[in-house]
């Protein structure tokens, strides 16, 4: 009987009996004659049944059920309008197993389902009878199931459901999703200049098809990220490999993701797979799993590892002619580190808002802990070792660069007041060991780039608009009362300094590499100097005899004597020598001195005038 409940609260079928709200949609695909048409629909399905305060099913008052073999057997679609009734009767008999796990999960599924009828809050986004209003209902419902769950693990394993709840919900989606696609397909084949109740047809499926990638997107999020017991690690790693991986990349093939997991579990599919391709749909789930990323940046896969390398890798590639989702996914990842959830945008769709007021933000309320434990692997961790890797790709070096400097950049602004704000627990964005080795990975980054033929204006202009951003950065530390930007703090703490230890040695390393950076910035304004610099650093790190010509050179002589503190103070930070790695791991650096093609690159005005304004930054202290 549950199994049965979980398929019928995710059957297409019924939820498509529904209006749209989405009146923005259907003008979109098909202008006022679909909006008119959809109007009218939305307006006669708002007569809810003479006892609506008592029966659960009052919104579907008006729905016709459809007739046919397969909706009139036994099944989910022939419980279309009594969906909630049969809901209500389902918790009502789990409240009265002994099972404490069980009981809690009745109870606060019976009491989600009354407040449908009677808290008008809970749905105010959404305040009208449609499918767009049935799909939050369905999201919460299994919001309250997944947080049952969590108070123990005996209830998975005590209702046996066809394998457990995960592979029975996955299954249900994708099955759905591949009626869907195919519906789809069917539809565009359509005449375009066909009659308007054609149209309308065609838009109001499309924009169905958007609420239900919604509802799937989401829930396959809430079942990787809330701890559920996947039965199949199998089932879980096609979720990530074959749907939300390639969502990221925008190369989404959903017919193609569909037949890779039916093959393995035997999919009851109503549609055979076509040669067409679902374009809508497969955006639509693209888009809806990167709106996830702040729910998915603490995900880890079967063996324990986290899911955003992938989604990071993913997102630097190239996207497809028809979705590019790198700026959706760095902005989510930026509100995800830095925004506590009341402070992040909200979207203008009625779905999606309510999605993200109702549903992400209380599931995962972002509990300081998991956040900045996140945090600081990303920005101590993981893009330190990604930036300081010599075959790193140029996509994901600037996909990099960008997230670090908007995260930089939100967490220093002073429009956003510090209450809206994660800090860590010492009232920053990161720890003083973190920068240290942030920095220690944009003079690597750099001196990679320099010497392996990968240097390129766009990237360097985002290495000194990142570090321009991490400099204004306002931090608090014991030594000092006040608080002061990074800079300053470097500054003034290198000035200060008495001795060697590990916090005079970070201001130490941090102030070095902002007067490295410097004078790497000033010879870039030209290509004489830019030839020059390109060429020192190059037989430099390939211990390569210098040209003595060069020490003429104000900024060449200035180079030089960072890398020999450089050499000092990264013995006393434990960093790895730059030279050592680069000899073991880079069979090609005895060729990068004769082939330095940065030194050939003019940097446009706007270029120019980044890196003069990280120049101007350290002229002021």
């Amino acid at each position: 009987i549950f199994e049965h409940l979980l398929i019928s609260l995710v059957d297409a079928d019924t939820l498509a009996l529904f209006p749209t709200c989405n009146l923005s949609s259907l003008s979109r695909l098909d202008g006022n004659n679909s909006r008119s048409k959809g109007n009218d629909v939305l307006s006669k399905s708002q007569v809810y049944s003479t006892v609506s305060n008592k029966d659960p099913d009052h919104e579907a008052f008006k729905l016709k059920r459809i007739s046919g073999d397969y909706y009139d057997t036994a099944g989910a679609t022939y419980l279309s309008r009594n969906i909630w009734s049969f809901c209500e009767n389902v918790c009502h008999m789990l409240s009265q197993y002994s099972d404490p796990i069980m009981e809690f999960c009745g109870k606060d599924m019976a009491n989600i389902c009354g407040r449908f009828r009677s808290d008008k809050e809970l749905l105010e986004l959404l305040p009208k009878v449609s499918a767009e209003r049935e799909c939050i209902k369905r999201l919460l419902l299994f919001q309250v199931l997944f947080n049952a769950l969590k108070r123990g693990d005996g209830f998975d394993k005590t209702i046996r459901i066809g394998g457990g709840l995960s592979l029975v919900v996955t299954r249900s989606l994708i099955e759905n999703l591949n009626y869907l696609a195919e519906s789809e397909s069917e539809i565009e084949r359509l005449n375009v200049d066909a009659d308007s109740d054609t149209r309308y047809r065609r838009a109001k499926a499309l924009t169905f098809n958007t609420a239900y990638a919604e509802l799937s997107g989401t829930l396959l999020t809430l079942l990787l990220g809330d701890s559920i017991h996947w039965e199949d690690r199998g089932l879980r790693d096609l979720v990530q490999y074959q749907f939300i991986v390639p969502a990221f990349k925008g190369k989404l093939d959903i017919q193609k993701a569909i037949e890779a997991v039916a093959r393995k579990f035997n999919l009851c599919l109503r549609k055979k797979p076509s040669k067409g391709i679902s374009k809508h749909l497969a955006c639509d789930i693209s888009l809806s799993f990167v709106r996830r990323t702040g729910e998915l940046l603490l995900v880890r896969d079967s063996s324990g590892c986290r899911v955003f390398r992938l989604l990071l890798h993913a997102a630097s590639s190239p996207p497809s002619s028809d979705t590019d989702s790198s700026e959706l996914f760095l902005t989510t990842v930026t509100h995800g580190v830095v925004l506590t959830p009341a402070a992040i945008p909200v979207d203008s769709d009625g779905l999606h808002r309510a999605v993200d007021n109702h549903i992400l933000c209380a599931q995962v309320s972002r509990q300081s802990d998991p956040i900045l434990e996140f945090r600081e692997w990303l920005m101590g961790d993981f893009f330190v070792n990604l930036l300081k890797n010599q075959v790193l790709s140029s996509p994901l070096r600037m996909i990099t660069l960008k997230l670090l400097t908007r995260v930089a950049k939100m967490y220093a602004s002073r429009d956003i007041i510090s209450s809206q704000k994660i800090h860590d627990y010492g009232g920053n964005l990161a720890s003083i060991a973190t920068y240290t080795k942030l920095f220690h990975a944009l003079k690597e980054c750099f001196c990679n780039s320099l010497t392996s033929n990968t240097w390129d204006e766009a990237f360097t202009v985002e290495l000194f608009s990142c570090a321009r951003h991490f400099l204004e950065l306002p931090i608090s530390t014991d030594a000092d009362a006040d608080e002061c930007t990074l800079l300053s703090w470097a500054s003034k703490s290198t000035k200060t300094s008495t001795g060697l230890d590990s916090y005079s040695a970070q201001s130490a390393y941090v102030f070095e590499v902002l007067k490295w950076l410097n004078a790497c910035g000033k010879l870039l304004r030209n290509q004489q100097s830019t030839t020059a610099l390109c060429g020192f650093v190059s037989r430099l790190y390939n211990n390569e005899a210098t040209d003595t010509a060069e020490y003429n050179i104000t900024e060449i002589r200035q180079l030089k004597s960072s890398f020999k503190s450089f050499s000092n103070l990264e013995t006393t930070l434990c960093f790895e020598k730059a030279n050592q790695a680069r000899k073991a791991s880079n069979p090609y650096a005895n060729k990068s001195s004769n082939n330095a093609g940065g030194g050939n690159i003019n940097l446009s005005n706007e270029s120019l005038r980044t890196i003069e304004d990280f120049t101007n930054l350290l002229a002021c202290i």
